[in-house]
């Protein structure tokens, strides 16, 4: 890599993690850790909220990027695992790159197809009213909002987390 190479992805490694950051952040203003630690006791539910942060930090390294290979999505990885770590919550990685790589890689995938006018994720209304809806197109949808600062829209994926949190809880 060049410089110019190193310098960007720099800045999209600290961006990515600040907003993983502050997503925990606001989680932890609206949820006691507590019941946070309660809710991440369970596998389902701590696979819940590491899928929510993987797809909000999988969007943001994606911005401005047209591909991502392992090695990018081994970075993503563990910036969201620095990010539980330093937050003091503790979440094993539910995903394995080898294994699971078509699961890790659809996030970019589905991004990129809607970054270029090939379809959808999915509506608001199809992921809000979905039961078994997917946390980590949540979390895309979440950074999509709030980097296109509509935080109405941002707010109602937010709350999507924190409703399922309350109801295992």
């Amino acid at each position: 890599m060049g410089f110019f190479s190193d310098r960007a992805n720099n800045k999209r490694i600290a961006i990515t993690k600040e907003f993983v950051f502050d997503t925990i952040r606001r989680l932890d203003y609206v949820v006691t850790r507590e019941k946070l630690s309660q809710f991440i006791k369970l596998k389902e539910s701590s696979e819940i909220l590491y899928a929510y942060l993987y797809g909000i930090a999988i969007y943001t390294w994606s911005v401005r990027v047209t591909t991502i290979d392992r090695e990018d999505y081994t970075t993503i990885f563990d910036i969201v695992d620095e990010a539980l770590n330093e937050s003091g919550i503790n979440i094993p990685r539910h995903l394995d790159l080898g294994s699971d790589y078509d699961e890790i890689s659809s996030g970019f995938n589905d991004i990129f197809a809607e970054s270029i006018g090939i379809n959808s994720v999915c509506t608001a209304e199809d992921i809000i009213s979905s039961v078994d809806a997917d946390f980590q197109s949540i979390g895309v949808h979440y950074a999509r909002a709030y980097g296109r600062n509509d935080m109405e829209l941002a707010k109602i994926y937010f709350v999507k987390l924190i409703n399922t949190i309350d109801e295992v809880v």
